[in-house]
């Protein structure tokens, strides 16, 4: 029984490192049909040193289709705090047919996600809340 005892810390760290790797301030997955890449940089949302230093914010070019890029909920160059009512915002663009389009700006939650869906001439983007609720889904034509 001892013994048992002893290993009890390494296996609660192996469990949360488990289900570590699935807690994010926020992810942006492009599930585009047509093989589309998304620009995403964060704006706001993050800590205010972090907010006037773009080379610690949240920004990924090209981010193939089927793919996610997600910022880690402990990290403050993602959000103000851990807490689930906070705001991200993000300057979204995307590349495809040879064609660059405009950046848009998209407010998200921290602890959500947003999935971008479509083709670059008819963009569908879904933002969800914690607990995958939808906030809202959009759409636009190139």
């Amino acid at each position: 029984m001892a013994r048992w005892l002893m290993l009890l810390p390494i296996l609660l760290l192996e469990l949360l490192t488990i289900f570590s790797d699935h807690v994010y301030s926020y992810c942006v997955y492009n599930d585009m049909a047509d093989g589309t890449n998304l620009n995403v940089e964060q704006t706001d949302g993050q800590m205010d040193g972090v907010k006037n230093n773009p080379k610690r914010r949240f920004k990924h070019n090209d981010i193939p289709p089927g793919s996610k890029e997600c910022c880690s909920k402990d990290n403050i160059n993602c959000c103000k705090g851990w807490y689930d009512t906070h705001y991200v915002e993000f300057q979204v663009s995307y590349v495809g047919d040879h064609k660059r389009s405009d950046n848009r700006a998209i407010k998200g939650m921290c602890g959500g996600y947003i999935v971008f869906k479509g083709t670059f001439k008819n963009v569908t983007y879904d933002n969800f809340s914690p607990g995958d609720v939808l906030l809202e889904s959009v759409s636009w034509n190139y």
